[in-house]
């Protein structure tokens, strides 16, 4: 074979310092599509190539690149029971953010039909003028809020037909009692009806509306509309800034979990490591104690069962670490992030991804794992709760260390009870020094991690099964839209 000469392969490169590496490229790539949606994108072009099958798709593909989102105009359904001022709403989220406000009412009182009184009006005419009015818009490439329709599965048989998929179904609910006080107390949205035709309507809303809704179940919001209109029209506004789970592939997830003692930081990193088949790394697995003795200088003597109880946790995070890397020391010395970038850089992490719990602790740990291009976390989550909480949590939490079980009561069996231990992070000082360095300190993270929509703050004072679903749609989904400027 006849050799190509110096720079036409890795084996015979130009110089030793020019040999590619096309490791990092691979990583560079697989960022950059991923940022950028590009693989959404392409999807959005082909699916308008194949369902409206332009004359000139060329053009057409240009039109599609020229709105101001890579995936398509914004299509919203807005669906509700009459007396939730579902129209006013709508109408405010199509102004918030530039779509076309498409009414169904409002299109059946210009074609002359009055619905103030009768229960259901024309379906097949009030479809026809929505589907006419929805190609209008799209024939424009805008986006569009359809309100009140579709009320029943033969309605929406006519957007199916027209390949009508919205990105978001807001489903505004509210109690009976609640509309009946509504028109008593002369609030009702719209024209007064009479009682019994009120409570046609919503037994045909009620009746209907899982039905007609049923294709897009897995894009469905339920946003209760008994609260304040500005609340509800912010979490509508939050629901639409929502972009859908991506079909491309995906680099591996870096998650970065915080909390104080108490708000069950590790327990939900564990939890989501296993939904998402990523490595779990707990820095105080690790033996990273930076809340241990905060203000530094020497450690005030401790008693032998404190030390016992110590020495029996250190033990226990050992056996969780997985660890074991040749020259542990001297790695660890010489990463910026210590033994936790040791931990990070192990092929398991960067091929399946992390989630990272109780580090950084600084602002300073968390500019140097954001300047590293291959850690750098792509997404970040503080759970806040208040220090009462934390503290009342880990009142009574002890652990048994042969079986591993965490108990928050006290066990009946004698020989359990006697060999339970204490973290001595769990004790009321320790939880309050830590929620204090803590909150002292998310400042300075988030700011080391930037303002590009990756960071989150997540109320945990409530449910634990409510605040993991949130996190786990803010890791899953791709980063929120920006909201519009007032």
């Amino acid at each position: 074979m006849v050799a190509m000469g110096k720079g036409t392969s890795l084996g015979d490169p130009v110089t030793v310092e020019q040999v590619p590496d096309l490791v990092a490229s691979r990583h560079e790539i697989d960022e950059y599509l991923n940022a950028n949606r590009a693989y959404d994108m392409f999807d959005f072009l082909l699916k308008e190539l194949i369902t409206r099958q332009p004359a000139d798709p060329l053009q057409h593909l240009l039109d599609c690149l020229q709105t101001p989102h890579p995936t398509g105009p914004l299509k919203i359904v807005v669906a509700g029971p009459p007396g939730v001022n579902r129209r006013a709403l709508a109408k405010s989220i199509a102004e918030t953010f530039g779509l076309e406000h498409i009414s169904a009412g409002d299109l059946l009182g210009e074609a002359g039909v009055d619905t103030a009184d009768c229960v259901m009006a024309d379906e097949e005419k009030a479809a026809k003028l929505v589907v006419q009015k929805v190609k209008e818009v799209s024939s424009k490439m805008e986006g569009y809020v359809l309100d009140g329709f579709p009320r029943t599965r033969f309605q929406a048989t006519f957007l199916k037909e027209e390949s009508v998929v919205p990105a978001h179904v807001i489903v505004l609910k509210a109690s009976a009692e609640f509309i009946h006080r509504q028109q008593e107390e002369g609030t009702f949205e719209g024209k007064r009806v009479s009682a019994q035709v009120l409570e046609q309507k919503l037994h045909l809303f009620s009746g209907h509306t899982s039905a007609a809704l049923e294709a897009y179940q897995d894009r469905v919001t339920f946003v209760d509309a008994e609260g304040h209109p500005g609340d509800i029209l912010d979490e509508m506004a939050c629901v639409v800034c929502k972009l859908p789970c991506s079909r491309g592939p995906q680099p591996p997830p870096r998650v970065v979990l915080l909390g104080p003692p108490g708000v069950g930081a590790s327990e939900h990193a564990a939890r989501l490591a296993t939904r998402l088949g990523i490595v779990l790394v707990d820095a105080n697995d690790l033996e990273v104690t930076r809340f241990d003795n905060p203000e530094g200088g020497v450690e005030p003597k401790k008693s032998k069962k404190q030390m016992a109880n110590e020495a029996g946790f250190r033990k226990l995070r050992k056996l969780r670490t997985c660890m074991d890397v040749p020259n542990q020391e001297a790695l660890q010395a010489a990463d910026p992030l210590g033994i936790v970038g040791v931990r990070l850089r192990q092929q398991d992490c960067l091929t399946q991804g992390f989630v990272l719990t109780n580090f950084p602790g600084t602002g300073a740990e968390a500019l140097a794992l954001q300047e590293d291009v291959r850690l750098c976390p792509t997404r970040v989550i503080a759970l806040d709760a208040s220090e009462e909480l934390c503290v009342k949590r880990l009142r009574c939490v002890q652990m048994d260390p042969v079986t591993g079980k965490v108990w928050t009561v006290v066990p009946r069996n004698e020989h359990v009870r006697k060999r339970l231990l204490r973290n001595p992070r769990d004790h009321p000082d320790a939880v309050s020094s830590a929620h204090k360095k803590y909150m002292a300190s998310i400042p300075g993270i988030f700011k080391a991690f930037g303002k590009d929509g990756r960071s989150m703050r997540l109320p945990s004072d409530g449910a634990p099964e409510k605040i993991f679903r949130a996190l786990a749609d803010f890791v899953e989904r791709p980063l929120p839209l920006p909201l519009p400027e007032p």
